[in-house]
């Protein structure tokens, strides 16, 4: 595995944990700012 291959599933995993996990906080918080 090559540096450059590695850089790039780091990313992407990195990504992924970006979105998954704030994800449902800022559903939860869209939500409660649409209802108010």
């Amino acid at each position: 595995m090559t540096r450059r291959t590695w850089r790039r599933v780091m990313l992407k995993g990195g990504l992924l944990w970006l979105i998954g996990i704030p994800l449902p906080i800022i559903i939860v918080l869209w939500l409660l700012g649409f209802l108010h």
